[in-house]
């Protein structure tokens, strides 16, 4: 049993020592999945890519180019798929600090803000949006994560943001927002016309997040208290072992003789 006690001490260890490192927060995934209207536009070309819109047999996987002013009308290279992961959008994370909620249920500030419009920011490799790989700039955030019971059940966000990227050589950016409302967000960013007269880069993209809530540091804490009590358990066990092993006592010598007894407590 002692290798079980020591093991079950460095464990508890290990679970208590990120909390000495940090506040109490945690982190909620801005995964979802788009509306099939979500959609990227470039009016300078008349074109636009759309989730809902795939090509026709044998490339039905495929978003491509589609005129603006005619929607029928499909352009660009056969291969090209401008939503390699379909509606599936992993759009980054937001932080919260749930000090304040009580016994799980209240509403947590939200203290952080990670976004990727065109790629996911935690691995660049996830493509949401095919086009020009913008770099996504969180300038202001606002906003709470409602929970119940340590469940969320809502998150309101409002934040400003920028993609930055080259198009034709060109350095351009397009300031715009990003909202979440309840389980529903909604990124609308725009150029303006940076080419010439009419040339603006769109994206409009919304759908609904999934909220699945990281590991959190309340429930690490709940790790170590239960890690904790089981030690406290094996303890008690070992006391009440101890308790009943028999004991010996040894007499003075008397003349060259010694004696002795053995007893056990009750």
């Amino acid at each position: 049993m002692l290798w079980f006690r020591t093991a079950l001490i460095w464990g508890c260890l290990g679970l208590l020592f990120p909390l000495s490192q940090m506040a109490f927060a945690g982190t909620i995934s801005l995964a979802g999945v788009a509306d099939g209207s979500s959609a990227y536009y470039e009016h300078f070309s008349d074109g636009f890519i759309q989730v809902d819109l795939y090509d026709p047999p044998p490339r039905e996987t495929q978003q491509r180019f589609h005129s603006i002013s005619n929607p029928a009308t499909e352009y660009g290279s056969l291969t090209y798929d401008g939503y390699p992961n379909d509606a599936n959008f992993h759009l980054g994370s937001i932080t919260y600090d749930e000090t304040a909620l009580v016994g799980g249920t209240g509403s947590a500030p939200i203290t952080a803000v990670s976004l990727g419009i065109g790629a996911d920011p935690a691995d660049p490799t996830y493509i949401n949006i095919n086009r020009w790989s913008p770099t996504t700039t969180v300038n202001a955030f606002s906003g709470t994560v409602s929970f119940l019971s340590g469940v969320p059940t809502g998150i309101y966000l409002n934040a400003t943001a920028t993609l930055d990227f080259t198009a034709f050589a060109v350095p351009v950016s397009a300031p715009g927002t990003f909202t979440v409302n309840g389980s529903y967000f909604d990124g609308d960013f725009d150029s303006g016309d940076v080419l010439g007269a009419g040339t603006s880069f769109v994206w409009d993209v919304h759908g609904n997040i999934s909220a699945v809530p990281e590991p959190s540091s309340l429930a690490i804490l709940g790790g170590a208290v239960v890690c904790l009590l089981v030690f406290a358990g094996c303890r008690a066990r070992a006391g009440k072992h101890a308790a009943v092993r028999p004991v010996g006592f040894r007499g003075p010598r008397f003349f060259g003789s010694q004696f002795s007894f053995r007893f056990r407590n009750p």
